[in-house]
């Protein structure tokens, strides 16, 4: 119910269409966004992964807060344990880059799907593909979004969304890992 009411609520207040071009957004993300904020045990990992890269510490009664990148980049399948559920993921990252890669783009409506928060904490997308969509979450220690796109560095908290027919959010895998 509560799901429902918060995916209402966006859909109300954010001017998207949901088709995929620059200007507009795919439901996926706004899917992804929803399943983020309401998952207890997704919203556990964002605050342990928060809290042990941030020397500001939240507040556990709060959903953690993060800010969402206008760009779209890239982002290659993470090393994550997949079952056989995933199989379909189960791609060599040579051949996964060549047949989905792409230059990052903005998409100007993403960035107003939430509001922007006093957080160092970002999330990226890439383009969803079939029935899953990868994102990260960085810390942004420069304060310059476009940092994050260029010049990825520190630790990164990885995310595959794997969706069903319906489009709902059927499991979210997690991994971590640290760009040099």
């Amino acid at each position: 119910m509560i799901k429902n009411l918060f995916l209402i609520f966006l859909l109300t207040t954010c001017n998207c269409t949901f088709s995929q071009n620059k200007t507009s957004v795919d439901l996926k993300y706004l899917t992804a966004i929803i399943y983020l904020k309401t998952n207890p045990q997704i919203n556990n990992e964002i605050k342990k992964f928060e809290e042990k890269w941030l020397t500001k510490q939240t507040n556990p009664e709060c959903i953690s807060d993060f800010n969402l990148s206008e760009s779209i980049m890239y982002l290659p399948i993470p090393e994550i344990n997949l079952t056989s559920l995933e199989s379909n993921l189960k791609i060599s990252h040579k051949l996964h880059r060549e047949q989905y890669y792409f230059d990052s783009e903005k998409v100007e409506n993403l960035k107003n799907i939430i509001p922007n928060r006093k957080s160092k904490l970002y999330l990226l997308f890439s383009k969803p593909i079939d029935n899953y969509l990868i994102a990260e979450f960085l810390i942004n220690s420069t304060n310059n979004e476009l940092d994050l796109i260029i010049h990825k560095k520190g630790p990164v908290m990885h995310l595959v969304f794997i969706f069903d027919e319906t489009g709902a959010v059927k499991k979210a895998l997690i991994s971590y890992s640290y760009y040099n």
